[in-house]
């Protein structure tokens, strides 16, 4: 997806709340930045990264006080179902993308290192 703050292509990203599991805030993301619901196999695919928590003065945090870095846990799955995306205000466009395609567009270097461990696993499961 696109976002408003930078133009930049990433992957649908989020964070854990309180009182979820990672798979329910996964899974949270995907609707609140998507409207997805119909998600098949949502799996954490061995991958992890973090960094540090910014929040401005003026926005509530979802974080525990003291917290100064955001551990993500990297999941994939496939989406099911062809609902319309209905995108969430903080981003401007959305597109499904080939493999290439993808590498070349993500910002993040962390999610391309993502996209780069989940490739041999969709393909395990296409052959």
């Amino acid at each position: 997806m696109r976002t408003h703050s930078g133009c930049i292509w990433q992957m649908v990203v989020g964070s854990v709340r309180w009182t979820e599991e990672r798979v329910q805030a996964a899974r949270r993301e995907v609707f609140e930045e998507t409207g997805v619901t119909m998600l098949r196999g949502l799996t954490a695919i061995g991958y992890s990264f973090s960094f540090p928590v910014r929040v401005h003065k003026d926005e509530q945090s979802w974080y525990a006080p003291g917290q100064e870095t955001i551990d993500n846990t990297v999941y994939a799955a496939e989406v099911i179902g062809r609902r319309p995306i209905l995108l969430s205000p903080e981003h401007q466009a959305y597109g499904w993308f080939t493999y290439e395609e993808a590498l070349e567009k993500l910002h993040w270097p962390e999610e391309r290192e993502a996209l780069l461990r989940l490739h041999p696993l969709i393909q395990a499961q296409v052959t």
